[in-house]
């Protein structure tokens, strides 16, 4: 498998409650196609569900720090801005650990869901666990940007669009909520994901 079209809403598939993945050979070609699709559509994240499969997992663009502690594990202390190179990570049968009591409005949009961009609130700070695609089990501790992106997905995983989850400001904050949810997207960007 490689590059596989997206679901594009109201395809039936995204609102399925996808099965737990227990066969890791079998669904290795899958978390191919994800990688491979997450990187072709130039997205932060992208859920079997919208490739068509009801299984739980989903691909996201490594965070920066993820960059930083593999660049370490290999030796290479002199990691540099300028040196990433976008990763692309699958996580399988995921679940959320802990939350934090505060949280963050912010901006997001879906490849598919085009064209709607929302305001969405979320944990500001998550635990997380996951398989990776050998089955070895991953926990980490996630925050900004990449902890949206992460519970952005798994909704998927559950049928949940960001839609559903639309956050209305009172109509004297709606502007300068959409400009702070604009400026800290632009932020976390450029922080955990070198695209700035």
């Amino acid at each position: 498998m490689s590059v596989l079209p997206l679901q594009i809403y109201p395809a039936a598939v995204l609102r399925a409650i996808c099965n737990r993945v227990t066969n890791f050979e079998e669904c290795a070609p899958l978390l191919m196609a994800l990688k491979a699709s997450c990187r072709a559509y130039d997205g932060l994240g992208l859920a079997a569900p919208q490739l068509g499969y009801d299984k739980r997992a989903f691909a996201l663009l490594a965070p920066r720090p993820w960059m930083e502690e593999k660049s370490r594990a290999i030796g290479n202390f002199r990691f540099k801005r300028r040196s990433f190179v976008p990763m692309y990570v699958a996580c399988v049968n995921p679940q959320i650990l802990s939350r934090s009591e505060e949280s963050v409005v912010g901006m997001e949009s879906c490849l598919s869901v085009p064209d709607e961009i929302v305001l969405v609130q979320r944990s500001q700070r998550i635990t997380v666990s996951y398989e990776n695609e050998k089955g070895d089990k991953e926990e980490r501790e996630l925050s900004g940007l990449p902890a949206v992106v992460f519970q952005h997905e798994l909704d998927h995983l559950d049928g949940v669009l960001h839609i559903d989850k639309r956050f209305s400001p009172t109509a004297e904050d709606d502007f300068e909520a959409y400009k702070r949810a604009s400026r800290d997207f632009k932020e976390g960007i450029e922080r955990y994901y070198e695209k700035g």
